[in-house]
């Protein structure tokens, strides 16, 4: 378990099952697994970090729950990472308040109607004047089938604060830019697109809505540059989702501060050297002492190739 802000609890689930314990378990149970890409680790090349999962073999019925180890006496936000993996048919997850053994359904998610093989992230406020549990069910009905099925979670943060924070700004790109314009435009440009599956979307299945991309093709060096809106004048925490779509070799992409006409590099990653076809999260803290704005660059080296070339970006947020 690790606190990353004051008061926020978080479970990898890289060494125990941190903030959870296992209270019933009748032909499955929960346990710490790194068979499968987790989400922790994501972003990492080549490594398996843990989860935590139930599963079932053989179509075997069976539920598996967790408790939080810790009661609660005022609100949270309990946000979470979940998959359902590979043939995960007839089996469901669901999170409980449990208030004197009493279970307050919050959310479930059915693995008839999900994506398969993703991670999706829920977020829940909870409140209560009772002192309370959290708890998480993974329920899997009988089943003819020789199959295994998977339910996995990861990366679990139980914070004392709502799930959406006063003073954070969220682009989602379903309708136009949202915070960002482009300043400059060379051989590239960002825009909206609906081509690939984006990130907010992710847990509807069947649905692509919209992300902000840059591309190459035929190998066309070029960068494409866009700014915030607005600036800003206090301390903020900058997180976006990215991805490299398949052949991106030879680019990369940048998040700088701007003051008064100044960059300042805060992040990079190079397209030879990450995952393909993945949403992979990065935050920054940004401070300044004067007026600053954010900036976000594809850049796109020459290539001897006809293969377009993609970066994406998706749901940024910008929290004060």
């Amino acid at each position: 378990m690790q606190v990353v802000e004051k008061g926020t609890r978080v479970s990898t689930f890289e060494s125990d099952l941190g903030d959870w314990m296992n209270v019933s378990s009748i032909g499955s149970s929960w346990h710490r697994s790194n068979q499968l890409d987790d989400h922790t680790m994501i972003a990492t090349h080549g490594i398996n970090g843990y989860s935590m999962i139930a599963l079932s073999i053989y179509g075997t019925a069976g539920t598996a729950l967790v408790y939080t180890n810790n009661s609660f006496m005022e609100p949270i936000c309990l946000s979470l990472w979940y998959q359902f993996y590979h043939n995960a048919y007839d089996c469901s997850f669901s999170i409980y308040k449990i208030t004197d053994g009493n279970q307050t359904l919050l959310f479930t998610v059915d693995g008839n109607f999900t994506f398969y093989d993703k991670w999706i992230n829920i977020s829940v406020d909870v409140y209560g004047q009772d002192p309370f549990k959290m708890a998480l069910e993974a329920d899997f009905k009988q089943r003819d089938s020789t199959d295994v099925r998977w339910i996995i979670i990861d990366d679990t943060s139980i914070a004392y604060r709502p799930c959406q924070e006063k003073g954070t700004r969220v682009s989602t790109f379903e309708s136009d830019l949202g915070d960002w314009m482009n300043v400059s435009s060379v051989g590239s440009s960002w825009h909206r697109s609906n081509q690939f599956d984006d990130h907010p979307m992710i847990a509807t299945h069947g649905t692509k809505g919209y992300s902000m991309a840059a591309l190459s093709i035929y190998g066309t060096a070029g960068t494409a540059l866009v700014y915030t809106n607005i600036s800003f004048m206090e301390p903020i925490c900058l997180s976006l989702w990215y991805q490299f779509y398949q052949n991106a070799y030879d680019c990369s992409i940048s998040i700088y501060k701007i003051t008064d006409g100044n960059q300042t590099l805060l992040f990079t990653v190079d397209g030879n050297f990450t995952f393909y076809n993945k949403w992979i999260n990065i935050s920054v803290d940004v401070y300044g002492q004067d007026p600053f704005k954010m900036a976000l660059e594809a850049d796109f080296k020459q290539r001897d190739s006809t293969d377009a070339r993609w970066i994406i970006i998706d749901d940024t947020s910008m929290a004060l």
